[in-house]
């Protein structure tokens, strides 16, 4: 491809696992690749973020700061920062990225001319990245500018391909027929990988911050609001979520990361925290809105997951996962 393309890695400073270790997050893929220009950390724009100035010169890649809670601003201004013809948006944590079926993705969008590549839903979507052009993504932003500021607005500017996927009328979505199934034996690899970095949803190291995305589903959460917060770890983001609501359970399997919520947020009320498996938790009271941060693709029966989430909100409620 003749175009400029630039890795665009979505990340926070929640995003850390307890390493410094390039290997342990997408950036040792991605240079391995050889696939990108620029490899850029794409951050929000706030002081908890800075630590990234320091693993970028580590690691040999840039960094742009941008938009808090627009996330499509914040690509599209690191796109512009190295003008980019070409966005590969990955999240930060994805060491297991499948850079063969990037490298794929990004030969579709050239030989179909297309704004977007999309994925069959057998998929398993965790493996790869969003693909798509600079203009597709200034079109979604310019767009977005003129719409009402509502729900689904704000998802739209967390998730811009969503909206290109939603308007094929509009933009050119290229389907990615070729997309390999992986083997039990790598998918328990990286869940061992991943157990050994955080224990799974354990969060409650040096880095714990609330990350923008706790943030912007807050600010959708009503004074009166009963909320679970399912894959708590170490309890920040649900501390968090009870700035704008009346009552947040965490839940999570790990006993250790409960047990550390638990005493670090014993004296604040409208907190608890509960050990729980959140396929088969069933609440005697529910919940007005149900938050899950990256916990669905680690889960053998997403299908059972949702479900049960359903079962525990009330009716014409909202469960987020982000």
């Amino acid at each position: 491809m003749d175009k400029k393309i630039v890795a665009l890695v979505q990340c926070t400073a929640g995003d850390l696992y307890p390493s410094r270790d390039p290997e342990n997050y997408c950036i040792a893929t991605c240079q391995r690749s050889g696939l990108f220009d620029h490899i850029v950390l794409a951050a929000p724009d706030r002081e908890n973020s800075r630590i990234f100035d320091h693993l970028a010169r580590d690691w040999d890649v840039a960094v742009h700061y941008g938009h808090e809670f627009d996330v499509a601003k914040r690509l599209l201004g690191t796109m512009n920062a190295h003008n980019a013809d070409v966005g590969v948006r990955v999240l930060l944590r994805q060491f297991y990225l499948d850079t063969d079926q990037v490298q794929r993705m990004l030969a579709t969008l050239q030989e179909q001319d297309a704004d977007y590549v999309t994925l069959p839903p057998e998929y398993n979507y965790a493996m790869a990245a969003d693909v798509f052009t600079r203009s597709a993504l200034e079109r979604v932003c310019q767009e977005l500018d003129t719409m009402p500021q509502t729900f689904d607005t704000a998802a739209y500017q967390f998730s811009p391909w969503r909206l290109m996927e939603e308007r094929p009328e509009d933009y050119r979505l290229a389907p990615q027929v070729a997309s390999p199934q992986f083997p039990s034996e790598r998918v328990a690899a990286i869940k061992s990988h991943l157990a050994g970095l955080i224990r799974e949803n354990q969060v409650h190291f040096a880095w714990d911050f609330p990350s923008s995305a706790y943030a912007f589903v807050a600010s959708y959460l009503s004074p009166d609001d009963r909320v679970l917060d399912i894959a708590c770890g170490g309890g920040e983001g649900s501390r968090r979520l009870l700035e704008n609501c009346r009552e947040v359970l965490g839940a999570d399997l790990d006993v250790e990361a409960i047990t550390t919520a638990s005493r670090r947020y014993a004296d604040i009320s409208g907190l608890s925290y509960v050990q729980a498996d959140a396929q088969k938790y069933q609440s005697e009271q529910a919940f007005d809105a149900i938050v899950s941060l990256h916990t669905l693709e680690h889960l053998p029966q997403p299908a059972r997951f949702l479900q049960r989430c359903r079962d525990n909100l009330r009716p014409s409620c909202l469960c987020q996962y982000l």
